[in-house]
């Protein structure tokens, strides 16, 4: 590769990696992580799947990347146990309320209830946390193009300040003293990493006009 294409490299390397969907793999779910196709980024430290997520990973991925939920199959939570509840018929007053999907008289069951209106209030509030999560998501999208965009502006600064790309590059991918000795190229998988990344070099560039 030429040296002059060195700093596209580097941001490519960073846009590959947000690309890529990340999980939240605890240290004694690598071996499962990894046999059901997860892979590790020794580099960007980082566990993630490309393309798909296999259903046996869905559970590993962070909060804010699961899928949405069809709410119109929401059900109120049991108070009791917090399983899903189903509708039934009280048999002596023939009017309908919500039972807990563990019901059972035996030692193991559970007899949580509620009346219809309480289960109706429960779906309500639980359509509404998905909606804003829903919501959250779209805001994500929104800062992708954020994150894309100072991606660029940061190239073009250290290009700015170093004059060479090359050494641009390498900057980008070496831990830095004024970064707590952290790798710019790291952080900037992360729109707040990027934010610290051009401060830095907005501060050198200053520094050099001087």
């Amino acid at each position: 590769m030429l040296y002059i294409d060195r700093l596209k490299a580097v941001m490519y390397l960073v846009d590959d990696n947000m690309a890529r969907i990340h999980l939240d793999v605890p240290p004694d779910m690598h071996v499962y992580a990894h046999e059901h196709g997860a892979q590790y980024d020794s580099v960007f430290r980082v566990w993630y799947v490309e393309d798909e997520v296999p259903n046996e990973l869905i559970n590993l991925l962070p909060k804010k990347n699961k899928p949405r939920v069809d709410t119109r199959n929401i059900k109120p939570l049991c108070p009791v146990c917090e399983a899903d509840m189903f509708l039934k018929v009280n048999k002596k007053t023939n009017k309908e309320f919500w039972s807990c999907s563990r019901y059972s008289r035996s030692y193991y069951g559970c007899l949580g209830s509620l009346d219809y209106d309480e289960g109706l209030e429960l779906i309500d509030k639980r359509i509404a946390e998905i909606e804003e999560k829903f919501n959250d998501s779209a805001k994500n999208k929104i800062n992708f193009i954020e994150h894309q965009a100072i991606i660029k502006e940061i190239a073009l600064y250290a290009k700015e300040f170093f004059e060479d790309e090359d050494k641009a590059a390498i900057w980008l991918q070496t831990n830095q003293v004024c970064l707590s000795g952290r790798i710019p190229s790291v952080l900037m998988t992360k729109y707040e990493g990027c934010i610290q990344v051009k401060g830095i070099l907005e501060r050198l560039i200053k520094l050099k006009m001087d």
